[in-house]
């Protein structure tokens, strides 16, 4: 379950692009729109900030988002659209870093994963531009002077892994616990033609006239962009459309400025959230009695979190890892501003030269729901044209009385199953772990969805 930070109404104008006010309002409407009631009860409906990891419909943060009349917003290029294609998912794609505000999340009895209407989608890559190099190793790129971490969890579109000159748009969360900023990516696609504009989102250093440390020319903005750029105070992370030409003097000169964060505001009160991000700082304190000091509060994307007193809500990890840097996906209610956490979980990601034998252990698993299909190569399956290699049978987990055998013949009549998986090393394949015939939906959207993709799926 996830929320996604949003804007206060006095912060809304800074956060849309010019000529984007239907996406304006989305943000301070659609996200809850109540002032504080200072209660703590919780409030309807429900966000999520996060990665998509799989499709059934939108997968983030371990919740299934269907498409049902949902709202899309490019934050990148200011389109608004409306979706209700699940199977098709209306462009999104694997590895998009998405803010998703949504009814109230649904838990199954039977342990599925649970799931929620989304009302409104905001997706926006963090840069677009060329290459300048390729790390020998394989960890990193460099893209507009901003050095992107390359994972585990990396997808790249396509299976096409970047070369310096070509032009690549990147999703991933900022990692703003260094300087300058570091970008980890979640999904790297090669553009195949020319582009019109390059974009980045980075930290803002007024003084210095950079973003991401890139320095910038701001001459040409006007309007609100310009409004919007004479509010913006050092550090903060704003988001900015380029030519792809320099000036003369080397800077590279915008020509769209608008705030790249969200925080929690009075909207979200009392509401469930979740965050998934780097820890950007800690605060510890020493209780009355104790000799050591323990920690009490974080702050991930920019948004404080408490953490309450005995906390024991951590997955993956321990309390002496919630150190400045640590990936994390933080669960709980937002209360006066801050995200007081019931759970944090460690988020698995390695290096990609770390990769070990047992890429289970120390990478992201990605989910889909979707017709079953035999692959074109050998020991392979496809779900909504994914593709997972099942040639290491024995790291299967099948249900009981089912053998591969029994898969291969699902795939043959085109069953509807649930497969998880991850990522090898060509970031594009995904390694089997697990698949079992997925038990048939129960709303509406999800129905259709099932009926369309699986025919007379059981």
């Amino acid at each position: 379950m996830s929320h996604v930070p949003q804007l206060p109404a006095s912060r809304g104008r800074s956060f849309a692009l010019t000529g984007i006010a239907v996406a304006t309002s989305l943000v301070l409407v659609a996200c809850g729109g109540g002032a504080s009631n200072g209660t703590g009860a919780s409030a309807s409906g429900s966000t999520a900030a996060g990665t998509i990891s799989g499709f059934g419909s939108v997968i983030t943060n371990g919740v299934r988002y269907e498409l049902n009349g949902t709202t899309l917003v490019d934050e990148s290029t200011g389109t608004t659209t409306t979706c209700s294609d699940n199977l098709g998912n209306c462009g999104l794609k694997m590895g998009m870093e998405v803010e998703i505000e949504a009814d109230d999340v649904r838990r199954s009895s039977d342990g599925s994963t649970p799931s929620a209407d989304a009302k409104a989608i905001h997706v926006g890559s963090s840069i677009l531009g060329p290459v300048t190099s390729v790390a020998a190793d394989g960890n990193s790129i460099v893209v507009l002077g901003q050095s992107i971490a390359l994972t585990t969890n990396t997808r790249f579109e396509g299976g096409i892994q970047p070369v310096a000159g070509q032009v690549v748009e990147v999703h991933g969360l900022l990692d703003r616990s260094v300087t300058p900023v570091r970008l980890s990516a979640s999904l790297v696609e090669v553009k195949s033609g020319p582009v019109s504009s390059y974009r980045l989102r980075g930290r803002f250093d007024k003084a210095a006239g950079t973003i991401g440390g890139e320095p910038m020319s701001f001459a040409t903005l006007t309007g609100e962009d310009l409004a919007r750029y004479a509010a913006a105070i050092d550090g903060q992370v704003v988001r900015v459309k380029l030519s792809t030409t320099a000036a003369t003097d080397g800077r590279w000169v915008v020509t769209a400025f608008k705030s790249g964060e969200r925080r929690y505001g009075s909207a979200d009160h009392g509401k469930h959230s979740e965050q998934e991000g780097f820890v950007e700082s800690v605060t510890t304190a020493t209780p009355a009695g104790a000799t050591a000091p323990v920690v009490t509060g974080l702050v991930v994307n920019g948004n404080a979190i408490t953490v309450p007193a005995g906390f024991l809500g951590l997955e993956g990890g321990s309390l002496d890892q919630l150190v400045v840097g640590a990936r994390v996906e933080v669960e709980g209610q937002v209360l006066d501003g801050a995200l007081v956490a019931s759970k944090i979980e460690f988020k698995k990601a390695r290096k990609r030269s770390e990769r070990g034998a047992d890429d289970a252990s120390q990478s992201q698993e990605f989910e889909m729901h979707g017709t079953l299909a035999l692959g074109t190569q050998p020991n392979t399956l496809v779900v909504r044209g994914l593709t997972f290699d099942h040639s290491d049978e024995a790291a299967i987990r099948l249900p009981a009385g089912v053998t591969l055998a029994d898969v291969l013949t699902w795939a043959e009549q085109g069953k509807f199953v649930e497969i998880k998986g991850y990522l090898m090393a060509d970031g594009y394949t995904y390694k089997l772990k697990s698949i079992k015939l997925d038990s048939r939906p129960t709303t509406p959207a999800q129905a259709a969805s099932g009926a369309a993709a699986s025919g007379s799926a059981t």
